[in-house]
């Protein structure tokens, strides 16, 4: 008789699987370890965040954890987790070739998980390889950033500083970042070499203490949704979606949810109502259940997210 999957008990974790002698994933362990996350003082089953008494399911009083999900925690869109995988197995591939030339680890190992992220690396309104930015005043020297990422009015929102597969990160690697850091008021700093990313939040020209993320630890899924909540390509910095990209991301949503409830997917949305629903884009649940196919099951358990993909934002 098959083992049931043992599923992690932190509440915002994507279906991994927990620990044998743990019941949370290898991620949610070590954060538990640090004090970030605590089990429920109520059901004592779920976890979540520590700072709140009681998760989501037992908020009955009021003062628990009644927010939505962080940015990091939304799930992540498939073509990001197509991408993580890849680039672990370039990293197995081209492991070589990628230890002795920085020029390789960005081409097998950082651009896909850009392009997964959203950013389109040949348009150099958004990505731009070599980035200069002025130096200290002291000093009146220009420095160049690896790359930036920018958005649709260029204005930088992330620096990324690329080192070679085998180059370890140690003291001068951090001072090179929190000066990427200091020329930007608001926005994200990454170091990486590839596989190992540190990526902190810039306030006011100064890094916050870095997130440390290994592309081959963890599901991809889990590595797809941090990476995401700090350098995917948000709604914020997008035109608005064309019919084609509506239908791409509501067919994602649709393969989630019926993974999620066990479900073939056309029950959850058929392809022609996808397609009328790209057409039409509507802005209100009074529009959305004028569409044919979409009933009142489906407009409770999933209007919110049909209409937030619409408008260009995570469901």
């Amino acid at each position: 008789m098959a083992t049931a999957t043992r599923t992690c008990d932190e509440q915002d974790c994507i279906e991994q699987t927990s620990r044998p002698s743990h019941p949370l994933c290898y991620e949610h362990y070590l954060e538990h370890k640090d004090g970030t996350i605590s089990p429920c003082s109520d059901c004592q089953k779920a976890y979540k965040p520590a700072k709140y008494q009681v998760c989501r399911s037992c908020n009955r009083s009021g003062t628990g954890w009644d927010h939505p999900p962080e940015p990091e925690c939304q799930p992540p869109p498939a073509i990001l987790v197509d991408a993580v995988e890849l680039v672990r197995r370039n990293i197995s591939k081209h492991a070589d070739a990628c230890s002795n030339n920085e020029t390789n680890t960005t081409q097998y190992l950082v651009e896909p998980l850009l392009i997964g992220l959203g950013w389109d690396i040949r348009n150099p309104d958004l990505v731009i390889k070599e980035y200069r930015v002025e130096g200290k005043r002291r000093s009146r020297r220009n420095i160049r950033v690896d790359i930036a990422l920018l958005r649709d009015d260029r204005h930088p929102i992330a620096f990324v500083e690329v080192k070679r597969l085998d180059r370890n990160y140690d003291p001068q690697y951090m001072d090179q970042l929190e000066n990427y850091a200091s020329h930007m008021d608001n926005g994200v700093a990454v170091l990486t070499n590839g596989r190992h990313w540190l990526i902190g939040n810039v306030t006011d020209g100064v890094a916050q203490p870095p997130r440390p993320v290994d592309i081959q630890n963890g599901s991809a899924e889990r590595v797809a949704q941090i990476l995401n909540g700090f350098v995917g390509r948000t709604a914020s910095d997008q035109q608005p979606s064309t019919s084609e990209q509506i239908m791409e991301v509501l067919k994602d949503y649709r393969r989630r949810e019926a993974k999620r409830r066990r479900r073939p997917a056309f029950t959850i949305l058929s392809d022609e109502t996808i397609a009328l629903i790209a057409e039409s884009k509507p802005t209100d649940t009074n529009e959305l259940q004028s569409i044919k196919g979409v009933g009142p099951t489906t407009l409770r358990q999933h209007s919110t997210a049909i209409l937030k993909i619409v408008a260009g934002q995570q469901p």
